[in-house]
């Protein structure tokens, strides 16, 4: 995800005096490095790995009081209008229109695809296709590009170019030694297309570095959970669902350990964002009233929106607004998986599961505006109001996605004529696979696999197999 600031946001980057706060005393130290990156370019977030002597140590997206100016001009590599990750992340409620995101789904795809259309109608920002000269060497991995109605266009080559200056910035303030990243290993999607293909590493080229080997993301899944080398395993299947996309390939293990992809399927319109988004609209139209209550008092009490949202930021909540509320809704999903998966956990030991889905709630608060007869701009003066979701509610209103999410395995399976029988380890992969329903969904469809490999961090385990074949 990259935002991109206007020029008035931008000037007064560049002369603030705040000074610029940046900690790495929770990250352990790295012992040795090798000079590669290696990079999973997911929806939303990227990993870098470093290799020490034993353990693989990951670099997130974890410096919310890293200040973009704390980077000298002759060591950073991402422009100063532009934010990332995070920070760009947390301007959607603000800058919907600047805040650009769903690069994965149309990187070196052509202008007329299907995925690009459908694109258009869940975005605020323009997704438009490049008027570029058709004998641009570069155009046939850029048809597609993003702009808002300030900003100029933006391709999703130079977005995924973005984040990953980001990483390297990121990476050497984690330690100077990472100053010097000028290589990568990458994993892409098995389905990926010539086009696509070349739109990625072309982005790694513009940002400075040289793709030195191309894994395919199922084949760096299998590699991390070492099934390449587990006895009796021919057939494995990986099911990568991410925050954008969700991919499925039935892999092939030779006893020498060769990994084939012998087929792959996937929906490049369906990730764990459509739940999000689904989840804000069905709380937009729950609380109907409450939300029109707050236009009207927003029209009425003379103060405009962006007052709302400064107050909002400075107490850490998001503002009772549209946009605000759909924001919420990824921590509604993640909140209730923690606590449905804790059950889980729980009742297996008990053999039993006590509560139903509708004991199950979390709740949460926004900022909303004050009534129209109050005109201070004090924050103390806002008050909260509380948004409560119970499990059962997710489940409904998110009840057309959980079919969507099981018919790339059967297609996949299909396509080669197997059965699920045939499937000796499936790998979970991609932070939407956190979803209890979503593990449940899949373990129905292989009755005879006892258990799902889940171990590792599943935003991790793509970057865990590329990381393991550098030399």
């Amino acid at each position: 995800m990259v935002s991109f600031l206007n020029s008035t946001e931008l000037e007064a980057l560049l002369h603030s005096d705040t000074p610029a706060k940046f900690s790495t005393s929770n990250l352990p130290t790295p012992t040795k490095l090798y000079e590669h990156l290696i990079s999973d370019i997911q929806h939303y977030y990227d990993i870098v790995l470093s290799i020490p002597n034993i353990s693989i140590q990951s670099i997130k997206d974890q410096y919310e009081s890293l200040k973009e100016k704390a980077l000298n001009s002759h060591e950073r590599r991402t422009p100063m209008n532009v934010y990332v990750g995070t920070k760009a992340k947390k301007r959607m409620d603000t800058h919907s229109k600047h805040t650009f995101y769903h690069s994965k789904r149309v990187i070196g795809r052509s202008h007329n695809d299907p995925s690009i259309e459908e694109l258009r109608h869940e975005v605020p920002f323009h997704v438009q296709h490049n008027l570029t000269s058709e004998e641009d060497e570069y155009y046939n991995m850029e048809q597609v590009v993003f702009h808002s109605t300030e900003s100029d266009y933006v391709s999703p080559i130079t977005i995924s170019s973005h984040i990953l200056q980001y990483l390297i910035d990121l990476a050497a303030q984690f330690s100077p030694t990472y100053s010097s990243l000028s290589s990568a290993v990458i994993a892409i999607p098995a389905e990926f297309t010539v086009y696509q293909r070349q739109a990625t590493m072309q982005a790694f080229a513009r940002a400075g570095i040289k793709v030195t080997r191309i894994l395919e993301e199922p084949t760096a899944a299998a590699l991390a959970y070492g099934l390449d080398q587990k006895q009796g395993v021919e057939h494995v299947l990986v099911y990568d669902f991410g925050g954008g996309t969700l991919d499925v390939s039935v892999l092939r293990i030779s006893p020498d350990g060769f990994v084939d992809v012998m087929a792959s399927s996937g929906d490049s319109n369906l990730g764990g964002v459509d739940f999000d988004t689904i989840v804000g609209d069905y709380l937009l139209a729950r609380d109907e009233a409450f939300m029109l209550k707050q236009e009207k008092d927003d029209d009425h009490n003379g103060l405009p929106e962006s007052a709302l949202e400064e107050c909002a930021a400075k107490r850490f909540m998001h503002p009772c607004t549209e946009t605000g509320i759909r924001t919420m809704s990824e921590q509604f999903k993640i909140e209730l998986s923690t606590k449905y998966s804790d059950l889980i956990e729980s009742s297996s030991l008990s053999g039993s599961l006590e509560s139903k889905d509708d004991e199950i709630y979390v709740e949460q608060s926004c900022l909303q505006h004050r009534p129209s007869d109050q005109k201070s701009n004090d924050c103390s003066t806002y008050t909260t109001h509380t948004l409560k979701l119970t499990l059962a509610e997710y489940n409904s209103a998110t009840s057309s996605l959980y079919p969507r999410s099981v018919t790339p395995i059967r297609k996949a399976l299909e396509n080669i004529n197997m059965a699920p029988s045939d499937i000796d380890e499936v790998v979970m992969v991609g932070g939407t696979t956190r979803m209890p329903q979503i593990r449940s969904l899949v373990s129905l469809e292989f009755p005879q696999i006892q258990e799902l490999n889940t171990e590792i961090d599943p935003d991790l385990t793509v970057a865990y197999g590329a990381a393991s074949v550098i030399d």
